[in-house]
């Protein structure tokens, strides 16, 4: 019976989510785009590349929180949810209002999930992006040219003048916290342009967030130099014809498995690095 439940519930959480979809984007708004826009890790992805190319931006900061998911307080985020999206909230609060049981068959013992989001929930996504979106307000400093900011879940991207990163950096570590967002220094990483590395250094320097002048893999493309994007779709390259080589072997037992691990898996891959990675 609670595994049962347990698939009623995703099955219901999926169609309230798909119901409900318009009114949780027009919550989390344009900087937080995880939240059912379409491709819209594509444009983060062209949004943060197009402003780090301008002759006035220093540096990106790609910002990774620990645990995210598992983190985020609920009591907060559900109070937040139900003024940010009254009609997501109407659903949440009969999943989450109470802790989640949680069965672990390998000890056999039932464990109580009191924070976070539950693996799993259709819900999950939407939620999270809701409880991310009062922090990106609260540390929002005026867009122009020396600093933008884009979220996809839990991976906030900076772009701008060193010192503006430096100053969102200072907030997301102060402010976070109360929502159960963590922002790990040993996860993130601050792609500078050569000729302001000394200055970045100077500036980064008691933060202990790893510094980078030729680039860094940003929402599965590169975000760099020309000769780092090229040497990151060639690793990209050599892995997918070692997966195809391996692939072709199954298709000799088993033709349409393969098949459909090609249409549904691997043109998926090719496609993205197409649509996200200039001339290549």
């Amino acid at each position: 019976p609670i595994g049962i439940g347990k698939s009623l519930q995703r099955i219901v959480g999926k169609a309230a989510v798909r119901v409900i979809r318009s009114d949780i984007q027009k919550a989390c708004g344009s900087l937080q785009v995880c939240a059912g826009l379409e491709a819209g890790c594509e444009a983060a992805v062209h949004a943060v590349r197009e402003t780090f190319a301008d002759e006035d931006s220093e540096a990106a900061l790609l910002i990774d929180a620990s645990n995210a998911f598992n983190s985020v307080k609920r009591e907060c985020t559900l109070q937040n949810i139900a003024m940010l999206c009254p009609s997501f909230y109407i659903f949440l609060i009969n999943t989450y209002r109470r802790p989640i049981r949680l069965f672990i068959p390998a000890w056999k013992e039932e464990i109580l999930s009191n924070e976070g989001t539950t693996q799993g929930d259709p819900a999950a996504m939407g939620m999270y992006a809701l409880s991310v979106v009062p922090l990106i307000k609260e540390t929002k400093m005026s867009e122009n040219k020396e600093f933008a900011q884009i979220w996809y879940a839990d991976d906030g991207t900076g772009v701008g003048k060193l010192q503006r990163l430096r100053e969102w950096w200072d907030m997301l570590s102060e402010q976070g916290p109360k929502y159960g967002y963590h922002a790990n220094a040993r996860k993130t990483i601050l792609v500078v342009k050569p000729q302001h590395e000394t200055k970045a250094r100077s500036i980064f320097e008691t933060t202990g967030i790893e510094i980078v002048t030729s680039g860094t893999r940003h929402l599965g493309a590169a975000l760099g130099t020309e000769d780092f994007a090229a040497e990151y779709v060639k690793r990209k390259v050599d892995k997918w014809c070692a997966e195809l080589q391996t692939l072709t072997s199954f298709s000799r037992t088993e033709p349409q498995a393969a098949y459909s691990a090609f249409v549904f898996g691997f043109k998926g891959k090719w496609n993205f690095i197409q649509r996200t990675m200039p001339n290549c």
